[in-house]
């Protein structure tokens, strides 16, 4: 949990444990509260997200983290989602679901294969349909409410807003018994 800094021939290693160590020390243990708590409802926001993301490769839905780090003015933690890209850099946030349903493309596959004359032609024209469908719409929106939306908007910001404004009723109780003490 040690962050290296470095230029040229100096070099600053920064223990990010030593840091939370000494802010509870002054803070009454609020820093350590505050990265759990925010730890335990970003990681919940992880699972969710993890599970509902649109696959292709796996690379992004394997790359998100919860990540806590101190530094002279803040202690943050953030989910964030590190697949990069040589062509793209960061990515996961550009990714959108299809303007298709799965419903949808499953139905045009059905159609073309309705033209068939026998049960095993219409099985190859079922099956180049979905290969030609999924080549240019992926694997189709899981929903029509989801169709074109990004998934990092729908899985990741919009309810880590949500959790941030719930927190602060308790990040307050923290900062008024802080005052107090003072």
């Amino acid at each position: 949990m040690a962050e290296v800094h470095q230029s040229g021939a100096a070099r600053i290693e920064v223990d990010q444990a030593e840091l939370l160590r000494r802010l509870d020390q002054v803070s009454d243990g609020a820093g350590t509260r505050f990265v759990q708590r925010a730890s335990r409802v970003l990681g919940g926001l992880q699972a969710d997200a993890v599970s509902r993301w649109p696959v292709r490769t796996g690379t992004s839905r394997g790359a998100f983290r919860v990540q806590s780090r101190i530094t002279e003015s803040a202690a943050t933690v953030d989910l964030a989602n590190t697949a990069r890209s040589g062509r793209w850099g960061a990515y996961a946030f550009k990714i959108r679901w299809s303007v298709r349903t799965q419903a949808s493309l499953e139905a045009e596959a059905d159609r073309a294969a309705d033209r068939a004359k026998d049960p095993g032609g219409a099985a190859a024209i079922r099956a180049f349909w979905r290969r030609r469908l999924t080549r240019t719409h992926g694997k189709g929106a899981p929903s029509a409410a989801l169709a074109g939306k990004q998934p990092w908007r729908v899985l990741v910001r919009t309810p880590g807003q949500k959790a941030a404004q719930a927190m602060i009723g308790d990040l307050r109780e923290d900062l008024d018994r802080l005052a107090r003490g003072a």
